[in-house]
């Protein structure tokens, strides 16, 4: 029986074996295996031994079959508490290990929480830092201006494409360069050339300093054209404030320089004719002082006023005007060397400073050409203008140590030229002082008498050579100055063109002749007729039309009884302004009177175009008329042409009675002159054509 129970044991063994082995490759730690492999151990080393115990201790085999009832019970019982305290145990210590486990599970789900937010937080820094990086891409780009950045050495390794816009480069050719070699020839206003030690970038890399507002040139390599930068450079530094890179701005300011050389320009030349003007000159001229004071040498300045331009401007227009002014300092310019300096102090002035005097006779030479050039007529398109000059001289240091009385002097000598008969130069000297102040006096007193009305109206008889009777009257102002007594025509009447006083003036006396002529049409002879001188200045301006309409309405003067005298001179200057005038006039029934007859630029194919009435001959020719052949052939053509023309001719200074007989004899047909009258009041003028009326009444009652 040992042997097959033996054998029957050797399987039971193996399997034990095995689940022993696999009992700690399972999970759980093998428990379930290692309790199945106990109970089934106990339960068979109870049936072994427990049956081999009983049968040797029990012979009884009644006794034997209850016990082993028992048995049965007793093994169930023993095996369900070994199991329930190894289940137990096991429990005890599942729930320990879920314990810990779950300890565990809850600090590893804590540190999953944190990590999961910190790995958002992170990916949100890196959304937030992808963001800002194209928030600055975009801005680097956006940005007007250029922007390069460049490490330690001067390489760019970074730049917009304005900045390659600017530079005229591309971003992949600038990179890797050094600016100086992306740049090219770079220079500062001053025209200091930058190298690579005066560089903002290279300056700011070692002073660890940031530089504003540079502004750099820079050969623009495909225009070859220099373009301005204005640069700022700022360093970027380390954690120990060493500067690793700069990064340098810029924007193009080239046309704002250009806008900004023009305004220089402007401020220092007349936008007209492109000369010096006022402040440039005066700089020149304080330089030329210091200049000459230390070499003790002499210059020379001209001031230069065109004779009659106003009334040019004002007659012919503004932009004939500005023509003109072209035009001369276009002759100006020819006339000088290049080290004399001409500028336009404004208006009609201009000033002419020659350094090179060395010779006293040096300013008179250049004054005389100057006049020379003017003798012939300008060309503005299809106008020709007469214009002349009046010159003023002042020598430094003579006639002034500084540019104030430099130019204050020469003007006095212009002014002295002007009144010497304009066309003229004329020499600074201390009595032009004199001249000056009476000359204030009588242009502010004459102010002050046109608006009182102090002036007066004196009246020249026209007479008839035939008859002998006065059949016109020719209006004359007159001044008797309340303290300087009674002041020459010749006198006050320049000034009074010169300031534009002539016109008020002209008025007046034409209203006031007006008046006074109707007055004695009236009372005496109703065919007497009015002559009133309007000067160039007057005759060619826009209202003259209008005011002599305006005085007709308002003194109920006839306009058949009125003659307007001008002077060739002033006929001459806008030909076709003067045959519209005319016609205006001959319309209303006024005529017209050419005065000084050939003492201007006399043209007689324009001469036939004017619808004039009547031809004036100076008293020029008149004076001489007895003793000089000249004057008196000048008389007989004048006279011819004028009634080929079927005009009338008037002979004005006739003051003897050889001078009268000889214009009857060649035709005259009127005169007036001392010989007859001088001009006279008008209280002195009615006394005369009352004592004529009578006459004329007696002769007929006769």
């Amino acid at each position: 029986m040992g042997l097959p129970i033996f054998l029957s044991l050797i399987p039971l063994f193996l399997i034990v074996f095995i689940m022993y082995k696999q009992a700690g490759r399972t999970s759980y730690g093998g428990v379930p295996e290692k309790t199945s492999l106990l109970y089934l151990t106990m339960g068979i080393l109870w049936i072994i031994l427990s049956d081999k115990v009983l049968n040797f201790i029990v012979t009884d085999k009644n006794r034997l079959t209850y016990i082993q009832t028992f048995k049965g019970w007793f093994y169930v019982v023993i095996t369900t508490a070994i199991l329930y305290l190894i289940l137990s145990k096991y429990m005890e210590q599942l729930h320990k290990s879920h314990r810990e486990l779950s300890i565990t599970y809850s600090e590893l789900k804590k540190y999953g929480i944190i990590l999961q937010e910190q790995i958002e937080e992170k990916e949100l820094s890196k959304r937030a830092l992808d963001a800002s990086e194209r928030r600055y891409k975009s801005l680097y780009e956006a940005i007007s201006g250029g922007v390069i950045v460049q490490d330690s050495t001067g390489k760019i390794i970074d730049v917009n494409n304005i900045a390659a816009e600017i530079l005229g480069l591309s971003m992949e050719d600038m990179k890797g360069t050094t600016i100086l070699d992306t740049e090219g020839s770079l220079i500062y206003p001053d025209g200091k050339i930058l190298t690579k030690e005066n560089h903002p970038a290279m300056l700011v890399m070692k002073t660890c300093k940031p530089i504003r507002n540079a502004t750099i040139g820079i050969i623009h390599p495909t225009t070859k054209q220099y373009r301005w930068l204005l640069v700022n450079a700022q360093p970027i530094l380390d954690k120990s404030n060493t500067p690793k890179e700069v990064v340098t701005t810029f924007i193009d300011i080239t046309d704002l320089k250009s806008a900004e050389e023009t305004i220089r320009y402007q401020s220092y030349h007349d936008p007209l004719t492109g000369l010096p003007n006022r402040t440039h000159f005066l700089d020149k001229l304080t330089q030329g002082i210091a200049h000459f004071y230390r070499k003790k040498k002499s210059f020379a300045l001209l001031f230069i006023d065109l004779d009659r331009f106003k009334h040019i401007n004002d007659s012919l227009g503004h932009n004939v005007g500005d023509d003109l002014l072209i035009k001369v300092a276009a002759k100006f310019k020819e006339l000088l060397t290049p080290d004399d300096l001409v500028a336009r102090l404004g208006g009609d002035e201009f000033v002419i400073l020659l350094q090179n005097v060395t010779q006293s006779e040096t300013p008179d030479l250049v004054a005389k050409e100057i006049l020379n050039h003017f003798n012939k007529p300008l060309n503005l398109g299809t106008q020709e203008i007469h214009i002349t000059p009046s010159i003023g001289i002042a020598i430094y240091p003579r006639d002034g140590g500084s540019p104030v009385d430099l130019l204050k002097n020469s003007e006095l000598a212009m002014y002295k030229a002007k009144d010497s008969g304009k066309n003229k130069y004329n020499f600074y000297s201390e009595d032009l002082q004199k001249m000056v102040y009476q000359r204030h006096i009588l242009e502010n007193s004459m102010r002050k008498s046109l608006e009182r009305e102090d002036f007066e109206v004196y009246y020249q008889p026209q007479v008839d050579i035939t008859c002998n009777q006065i059949v016109g009257v020719e209006a004359l102002i007159r001044w008797k100055h309340p303290e300087l007594g009674m002041i020459s025509p010749s006198h006050f009447i320049p000034i009074a063109e010169e300031t534009g006083l002539i016109i008020p003036m002209e008025e007046w006396v034409l209203h006031t002749a007006c008046n006074q002529v109707k007055e004695w049409q009236q009372k005496y002879n109703k065919s007497l007729r009015l002559a009133v001188n309007i000067s160039p200045h007057h005759f060619q301006h826009e209202n003259l039309l209008k005011t002599i309409i305006k005085t007709i309405n308002n003194t109920n003067f006839c306009g058949n009884s009125l003659e307007l005298e001008i002077t060739e001179t002033a006929a001459m200057q806008n030909v076709v302004f003067t045959i519209k005038v005319i016609e205006n006039l001959r319309k209303m029934g006024i005529e017209i009177c050419i005065d000084d007859f050939g003492t201007g630029y006399s043209s007689l194919g324009y001469l036939k175009k004017f619808t004039i009435h009547k031809i004036k001959i100076d008293r020029s020719f008149i004076c001489n008329l007895t003793n000089n052949t000249n004057d008196a052939a000048i008389t007989d053509a004048v006279i011819a042409l004028s009634h080929s023309l079927n005009l009338m001719v008037v002979a004005e200074g006739v003051e003897t009675e050889e001078q009268l007989e000889l214009l009857r004899g060649k035709g005259c047909n009127y005169i007036q002159g001392y010989y007859f009258k001088p001009p006279i009041p008008a209280m002195e003028m009615e006394e005369l054509l009352k004592e004529q009326n009578t006459n004329l009444q007696e002769a007929l009652a006769d």
